[in-house]
């Protein structure tokens, strides 16, 4: 007689792993591949879920801290793979204060603190920037708002550092107009699209993670340092289908399966390539830009001898150093408290901001 379901899909939160393209968009994948990544899926969320009910980044999964995952048979059609996470209706009062915050949103809030940008994304955006300022200046007669657009593109091209907002406005308009530059820039239609999705995507998890602001702040950058360094080879596992069955991953929420984020073979490749410091240290910058919609910005490491290289923000920080970053701008140096990315050299690729002092 075969057993109950432990729990009903009311009773827990969908979470979705879809394969597409290639063999994966008529329902195939390699078997070995598709196991690894599945046991690395399984991995993936038991950690993450283990630290968001007990604040403890679990150095093994085992059955001491093993979360009660059950998976759905898969679909035809692209590859998904469902899973089944209980709701705890009663968490202990021990709980840390970031378990009350739902699974989907933390999951994308994870996900988010690893994704980035690629630098060839950057650079088209930032040539993409250069052709529109080229357009503007041949305009005889601006608004004020065109007037503004104009100092914001020449302000990030000059620094060199992407505001997201005006990224995703050029993008838009640079398909309606249909200009010629633009289109032998960006390439064709579909590398055009993924950038201003992952724009998009972005956006609209930033809008999702303001209501628990206070709960994700108290997960602290050491925790999140930790808990990052851990899962990141896990989503490099989660990629192994994409070396020959598969052209994307993406993970979705809810039983529509709504997707949150998408990758391919070169993102997560960078997801992998550099690793957050675990701990913190004292630094001496110069700050030449920042993007308030998504916390990222340039500046120079004086102390270090590292020049113009992507600085950022935590989102659970970023109210707090928001008016500090734009004091700190106007001046020539500023002591900060910061958090490198390095790659697999040691090298530093660029940093996190946590503390700036004035």
């Amino acid at each position: 007689m075969a057993e109950s379901v432990p729990f009903t899909s009311g009773d827990a939160e969908v979470v979705s792993l879809i394969y597409d393209g290639s063999l994966a968009s008529s329902g195939l994948l390699q078997f070995y591949d598709y196991s690894r990544a599945t046991y690395a899926f399984a991995r993936l969320i038991a950690t993450i879920e283990h630290f968001r009910r007990s604040g403890k980044v679990a150095q093994r999964i085992n059955s001491k801290n093993y979360v009660n995952i059950i998976i759905k048979a898969p679909e035809k059609g692209s590859f998904p793979l469902d899973i089944l996470i209980p709701i705890i209706e009663e968490l202990i009062k021990e709980a840390p204060k970031f378990a009350h915050v739902p699974v989907g949103i933390f999951l994308k809030y994870i996900m988010h603190s690893v994704t980035r940008l690629l630098p060839k994304e950057e650079k088209k955006l930032l040539d993409l920037a250069n052709i529109e300022l080229e357009r503007e200046k041949q305009r005889t007669l601006q608004t004020s708002e065109e007037t503004k657009r104009f100092q914001e593109l020449g302000k990030m091209i000059e620094s060199g550092n992407v505001n997201t907002r005006l990224a995703m406005e050029m993008l838009r308009h640079a398909q309606a107009v249909s200009d010629a530059r633009a289109s032998d820039l960006i390439g064709n239609s579909v590398e055009f699209q993924e950038i201003l999705k992952k724009l998009e995507e972005y956006e609209e998890r930033e809008k999702e993670f303001a209501p628990y602001k206070s709960q994700l702040e108290s997960i602290g950058p050491n925790k999140l340092a930790r808990l990052t360094r851990k899962v990141r080879p896990q989503i490099n596992e989660i990629g192994l289908p994409l070396r020959g069955s598969a052209e994307i991953v993406q993970f979705s929420i809810g039983e529509r399966r709504e997707k949150f984020a998408t990758y391919n073979k070169e993102s997560i490749k960078d997801i992998n390539s550099r690793l957050l410091d675990a701990s913190a240290t004292d630094a001496e910058l110069r700050l030449f830009a920042y993007d308030r919609d998504s916390g990222i910005g340039k500046c120079d490491v004086i102390s270090e001898g590292i020049y113009r290289v992507s600085c950022a923000t935590p989102i659970e920080l970023r109210g707090e150093l928001r008016p500090k970053i734009l004091k700190a701008i106007d001046r020539d140096a500023v002591k900060a408290r910061v958090r490198y990315f390095r790659n697999k050299d040691g090298g530093v690729t660029s940093l996190q901001i946590e503390d700036i002092d004035l």
